[in-house]
């Protein structure tokens, strides 16, 4: 985690890593369901899901397990399923980032930018709150 040179994603390329991996929620009902690789559903967009073009979406299904567990833990005694499909995609997608070795201040920066504009600065201080338990963890 600790980069001599930490990566930065575009704000465009994460919210788009957002908008497909919350549409993969909504229409498979992936929740804490998904398997490894995923179920073949197909999207608006005409492709199906396990076939991201999107890197970071890619990393997501490769280590869903980890980085649903990491979440799991920050968000005791809850859990997934308990989050609505904007959080857990929003989560899901900082949490692969962080791991991918993206710069934690600009990962933390970029995603309460995103969350602000898909949900609310009510969201933006729980995802916040979840992402400092979870780089505590990682550290």
């Amino acid at each position: 985690m600790n980069n001599i040179f930490p990566m930065k994603i575009s704000f465009d390329l994460s919210r788009e890593a957002f908008c497909e991996l919350f549409e993969m929620d909504m229409r498979a009902g992936m929740g804490t369901r998904l398997e490894e690789g995923g179920q073949k559903v197909k999207l608006y967009s005409g492709r199906e899901t396990g076939l991201s073009n999107n890197f970071i979406v890619s990393f997501f299904l490769k280590h869903k397990k980890e980085i649903d567990s990491l979440i799991e833990k920050a968000i005791y005694p809850g859990g997934l399923d308990d989050l609505t499909p904007t959080q857990r995609s929003i989560l899901r997608l900082c949490v692969s980032e962080i791991m991918l070795g993206v710069d934690i201040p600009h990962v933390i920066d970029k995603w309460l930018r995103i969350t602000s504009e898909f949900a609310s600065l009510r969201l933006a201080k729980f995802i916040h709150g979840v992402l400092s338990d979870i780089i505590s963890e990682l550290k």
